[in-house]
């Protein structure tokens, strides 16, 4: 999954990506997962997309990672509102989101070609306030 997300870094030009961060674990510098802040021009706010390798899971290492974001987003650059949304099979991702502080807004279906069927959505957003 790393040499994928770090491949794909040029590859989404349908939004402007503001930040793509490296989680790196502190002890021995190991990349675990990268996290990703994108410009979303139609409600002046940001969203964040995130990546955590399997082995990592349940060390609240994204939760970390997303409040370290949500502090970037807020006080240096300003951004009104950052959302997340994540699939609602995935409940531990719903989690990280709400620990960070994340309110849930709604949830919607929608299609996921790669998986060739429809899927539903967990909407998330927290406000800089």
């Amino acid at each position: 999954m790393a040499k994928e997300w770090i491949r794909s870094g040029h590859k989404n030009k349908e939004r402007e990506c503001f930040f793509r961060f490296a989680i790196v674990r502190q002890e021995d510098d190991m990349l675990i997962g990268g996290i990703t802040l994108w410009n979303n021009t139609s409600d002046d706010g940001a969203l964040v997309g995130y990546w955590l390798g399997k082995d990592y899971w349940g060390n609240e290492y994204m939760v970390e990672a997303v409040q370290a974001v949500i502090e970037i987003a807020f006080r240096t650059l300003k951004i009104s509102c950052i959302w997340a949304a994540c699939l609602q099979s995935n409940h531990q991702s719903g989690r990280v989101l709400e620990k960070a502080g994340f309110k849930h807004e709604y949830s919607y279906r929608r299609n996921i070609p790669a998986r060739n069927k429809i899927e539903t959505w967990e909407r998330y957003r927290i406000i800089n306030a």
